[in-house]
C-alpha cells in the first residue's frame, strides 16, 4: 500500500468496531528501513485513554494494527 504521508495528516482514526479515537498527529518510522512503526494520535476529548498505550498527551498505536486507510484510518485495538 503506497500513500503519501501528506494524505495522512489530520485523518480521523477509528477502531475496527467503529469507535472514534482521535486525529493522526504524527507517525514514527525506522530510519534505516523506512518502515512505519507507530501512529501518534491526538485523542478526542471524550476518549478513555486508559486502554491505550500513551506518551504524554498522545495515544500510540502500532502501524501493524492499521486495517484500512481511506477517508479515515481504521485500526485494530
Amino acid at each position: 500500500m503506497e500513500i503519501p504521508v501528506t494524505k495522512l495528516s489530520k485523518k480521523d482514526i477509528v477502531s475496527s468496531n467503529g469507535d472514534e479515537i482521535g486525529s493522526l498527529h504524527n507517525v514514527t518510522m525506522n530510519q534505516k528501513t523506512g518502515e512505519l512503526l507507530d501512529l501518534i494520535i491526538e485523542p478526542h476529548r471524550d476518549v478513555d485513554t486508559e486502554k491505550y498505550q500513551t506518551q504524554e498527551d498522545y495515544i500510540i498505536i502500532p502501524f501493524k494494527n492499521v486495517k484500512a486507510i481511506k477517508d479515515m484510518i481504521v485500526v485494530k485495538t
